[in-house]
């Protein structure tokens, strides 16, 4: 499924939807490592929307 996340991340980059997409797709060790640097690419505005919030405290980012 991690995999399905970041094809939907690479094709609709700035959307509310590809952070949601992360967040779901985040529960296992190896694709915590797999979707970390796709929400690093993300845009400072979605990182700051509500599912961005929630995927940075998942991922054990800091808050910006």
């Amino acid at each position: 499924m991690a995999y399905s996340a970041v094809l939907f991340t690479k094709q609709h980059p700035p959307s509310d939807l590809t952070a949601y997409a992360l967040l779901q797709n985040r529960g296992q060790t190896q694709s915590r490592k797999v979707l970390l640097p796709y929400y690093r690419a993300l845009p400072d505005s979605l990182k700051q929307s509500y599912y961005g919030k929630l995927l940075a405290k998942e991922l054990g980012e800091p808050a910006k």
